[in-house]
């Protein structure tokens, strides 16, 4: 399982689509639900391809400020699109520390809400592939 992903009722998946290329399965697209966002929710649609790899995220439904929004997806989208949800060993939301380890990603200064909703719906694909595609 993912270490530091911390299930519960407000960090879920509410569906999940094969996407396909004629049979060919080529990836996942999974409408995450983050929870912990100042107010309420990120809903995500996190695409993860075949081999584990996060190749795109979408905005599906949000209710923050648009000032913080734009500013947590702006820094932080290219963070985790190219992270392998079948090999990294932590998906981890850190704040005020300089030097990263693989697997952390950077609260937004004076966005911190924002970042952990965004974070946590990514996460949540993260572990819905883990848990039901790459260990199945």
């Amino acid at each position: 399982k993912l270490a530091s992903y911390d299930y519960d009722k407000n960090n879920y998946i509410e569906s999940c689509f094969v996407a396909k290329n004629g049979e060919e399965i080529v990836g996942y697209c999974y409408y995450a639900v983050g929870g912990g966002a100042k107010d309420g929710s990120i809903e995500l649609l996190v695409f993860i391809d075949k081999d584990g790899i996060i190749k795109e995220i979408t905005v599906y439904e949000q209710g923050e400020t648009a000032g913080y929004f734009d500013k947590v997806e702006k820094a932080n989208k290219s963070k985790y699109v190219g992270l392998n949800a079948k090999t990294i060993k932590k998906l981890e939301l850190v704040k005020n520390k300089s030097e990263l380890e693989e697997g952390e990603i950077s609260a937004v200064s004076s966005a911190t809400y924002t970042s952990t909703g965004y974070h946590n719906a990514v996460a949540a694909a993260v572990y819905a592939y883990r848990t039901y595609i790459s260990e199945a």
